[in-house]
Order: structure tokens, then C-alpha cells, then sequence
């Protein structure tokens, strides 16, 4: 059976607005969110080798190519340590441009800017994202203040952000076990599962933890987390993400 593209779900909740909660409360929660999950991963010898901090705003000033490129000079005088791509344009009308900063030999960071065409008009949103690729116990001690700094800013009002947090890493394969595996990822971080997807070698939970504000919906229930595992060869990759994952799994 050919593998299914998992990332389809959270490209459907993202630009059709699932998402219920915003910074004003996500970015508190961060701050214990991202930590914890990796302290989930390593009590399960999982060897960290990404994390990222997500945020996107729609852009409602933003509606041609005049205003793009004013925003676009905007965040180039508030990041003036980044470096810019060139606009690319395609035939459809969409507008992209990335910037990019190079905070240590294993941390980045991004801005991305955004202008489609919808319908009778034209949408625009910016993304801010921070990733690393390793992790140990001073990892987001350091770099959090970053998140919340970038945060400030590049988005204008943090009322409608949404925050999006993904921890990921291999272990030793566990393909026989993988979905009390994954269930247990889950208890580790109180949370109930409210819906699964398992294949031979691969499993997908969500799940919803009271405590946390941030949270989506699927099928009609409350989700603020996700937990995805998949083998392949003598590997399990193993990847949790607040409220949702955000990258390929």
C-alpha cells in the first residue's frame, strides 16, 4: 500500500481556520509545552534530531503587489540580521518571498511572506518559524526568549497567531508495539486519545489534554496534540506536535 501524505490534514486546517486559540494564551503554554514533550521523548530513549516553533498570521492589509511589497520592506527594517530571497511570482498570481537567519550552528530561523490569489481577491498570511536540530536541557532555556521576541516583532496583533510547536526523533524500530507505543507518548502527556490511524508501520493519534488552551477540533471532538510514529527498517521515528504536527511524518 503506498504510504498516505498525512500532512494533507494539517494543510486543510490551516487555511480553512480550525484552529480556536491564538498566541494570547499559546505562546504561556509553549513555554511548557515543548519542553515536556521532549522530556517524553527521552524517557523513551528517543534521540532528539528536530523541534520548531510555528506562528502564522493572516494578513488582511496585504491585497497587491503594491501593499506586498511594503510589507516585505517592513519586515526587512524589523529583521535586519536576516537575508532575503528574491520575490517569486508564478502564473497564477502568487507571490512568495523567505527570509532566513542563521541563530547557531544548529538553530535557523524563517520568515516567509505570502499572497494568493481567492476567489475574487487576494489572501496573504506571514510565517515565522524556529527550528534546531538537537536538544538538551538548556535548549529552549536559551532560545525561548527568541520566540517571543521574533513574536512581537514580526505579527502585528497577536489576537488571531496561531502557534504551532513539533519535537521529533529515532529510536530503536518498535513496529510490532507501535500503537500502545504511541498511546503511551500520549499518557505521558495526560492526554486522552480521541482518534488514531494505524497501518503496518505506521500510527497517528490525536489527542486532547484539558489543561492546555490551544486546541482544534476533529470530527466534532477536541484535539491539542498529536502523536505520529512510523518504522521503517530498524528505525522508529517518533514525532509530537502542539496542536497539531506541522511537518511530514
Amino acid at each position: 500500500m503506498k504510504p498516505i501524505n498525512y500532512t494533507i490534514a494539517f494543510v486543510v486546517i490551516l487555511f480553512f481556520g480550525a484552529y480556536s486559540n491564538s498566541i494570547a494564551n499559546g505562546d504561556a503554554e509553549t513555554t511548557t509545552q515543548l519542553p515536556r514533550m521532549a522530556e517524553v521523548l527521552k524517557e523513551h530513549h528517543v534521540g532528539i534530531d528536530h523541534w520548531s516553533v510555528y506562528a502564522r498570521q493572516n494578513l488582511k492589509s496585504v491585497s497587491n503587489s503594491s501593499t506586498f511589497k511594503q510589507q516585505l520592506q517592513t519586515l526587512k527594517k524589523k529583521l535586519p540580521d536576516f537575508e532575503w530571497d528574491d520575490v517569486k511570482v508564478n502564473q497564477a498570481g502568487q507571490y512568495e518571498v523567505e527570509g532566513h537567519s542563521k541563530v547557531s550552528d544548529h538553530v535557523s530561523e524563517q520568515v516567509q511572506l505570502f499572497m494568493y490569489p481567492q476567489k475574487n481577491h487576494k489572501a496573504s498570511y506571514v510565517i515565522y518559524e524556529l527550528e534546531g536540530q538537537t536538544w538538551n536541557g538548556n535548549t529552549w532555556q536559551t532560545f525561548s526568549p527568541t520566540v517571543d521576541s521574533r513574536i512581537s516583532t514580526i505579527f502585528k496583533e497577536t489576537t488571531d497567531t496561531k502557534l504551532y510547536t513539533t519535537i521529533s526523533g529515532q529510536k530503536q524500530a518498535v513496529s510490532s508495539k507501535l500503537l500502545p507505543a504511541a498511546q503511551s507518548y500520549a499518557k505521558g502527556l495526560h492526554a486522552r486519545v480521541v482518534e488514531k490511524v494505524k497501518e503496518k508501520t505506521f500510527v497517528s493519534l490525536s489527542a486532547y489534554n484539558t489543561a492546555w488552551n490551544q486546541l482544534i477540533r476533529t470530527n466534532g471532538q477536541k484535539m491539542n496534540l498529536q502523536v505520529a510514529l512510523r518504522t521503517v527498517g530498524s528505525t522508529t521515528t517518533v514525532t509530537l506536535g502542539t496542536p497539531i504536527i506541522t511537518s511530514e511524518y
